[in-house]
């Protein structure tokens, strides 16, 4: 079902059932089909860009999920000062040789 719904959505791209790839409008190959043609069905555009925000919107979330454990990962770590020493800007601009 996704492979047609990507397929239907993307306009002018096409798939070559000899081989089993999908190309997108700019040639691009974009998969493999996992369905024969009779199999596929198609899905309303509202309904499709509902689903795709869904996706985007979990993560997302995912993401903050994941950042926020390796944040407290790395403070239970030791946090910077268990990575060595920190700089501020002026002394990395001296050390550089660069003025501010």
């Amino acid at each position: 079902m996704c492979c047609a719904a990507t397929l239907h959505a993307v306009p002018g791209a096409r798939a070559d059932e000899r081989r089993g790839l999908r190309f997108g409008v700019r040639g691009r190959i974009l998969g493999t089909m996992s369905a024969e043609a009779t199999e596929m069905v198609t899905i309303p555009r509202a309904e499709f860009e509902a689903m795709k925000a869904e996706l985007r919107r979990l993560r997302l979330a995912e993401g903050d999920r994941e950042a926020l454990r390796r944040a407290k990962a790395f403070l239970a770590a030791g946090g910077p000062e268990a990575a060595g020493r920190m700089f501020t800007r002026e002394e990395l601009a001296e050390a550089w040789g660069i003025g501010e």
